[in-house]
């Protein structure tokens, strides 16, 4: 079983990079295989050019990271997202991700009108950080990422059974609290 971990967050030292090495100990605490997508760490370019969009409807890419991606997700059966919420969603740096990289023939197919996803991962966590507290986005937000990201995007492209762990005022938590957040990440990696 190959477990990928996307992660897009710019800062070394933020909190949300403290989780992607707790989650990386974790993996290997268990003896679990995993490939690292660090989105800002390998200079991944989020931008859609007109020169992609135009191979877009074939489900052409010209960008070897895109492919290289592709390939990654091919062999994975558990997904990890890390990343902050930034104005209510996830940063444009994985929504670019999502746009380039979930294409026509390497992330599903299309009968008639109906998609159909290629991917069958059966593990979908997504952990992130937010100013605004996690009832804040749930119910005055309409659930941007539990909702929307986990239940729609991520379960329509074949990453099923999601959980979704938010560490919500980060600017205010205690260092009890953020332990506390690490063993609840600990326990759902």
């Amino acid at each position: 079983m190959h477990t990928t971990i996307v992660y897009a967050h710019p800062w070394n030292g933020s909190f949300n990079r403290a989780i992607l090495n707790h989650v990386a100990d974790a993996l290997n605490e268990r003896g679990k295989e995993f490939f690292l997508i660090d989105l800002y760490r390998d200079g991944y370019d989020p931008t859609m050019t007109a020169s992609e969009l135009s191979h877009y409807k074939n489900g052409e890419a010209s960008d070897s990271m895109v492919m290289q991606y592709q390939h990654i997700l091919k062999e994975t059966d558990e997904i990890i997202f890390v990343f902050p919420i930034w104005w209510h969603n996830a940063p444009a740096m994985l929504r670019g991700f999502f746009d380039k990289v979930m294409l026509k023939g390497a992330a599903y197919n299309e009968e008639g009108t109906i998609m159909r996803a290629i991917w069958d991962i059966q593990k979908t966590l997504v952990i992130t950080t937010s100013e605004a507290t996690t009832e804040t986005l749930i119910n005055d937000c309409g659930n941007p990422i539990g909702g929307t990201f986990v239940n729609a995007t991520l379960k329509g492209l074949g990453m099923y059974n999601g959980q979704w762990l938010n560490l919500g005022h980060i600017k205010e938590t205690t260092d009890e609290e953020r332990e506390s957040f690490m063993l609840r990440v600990k326990k759902a990696v």
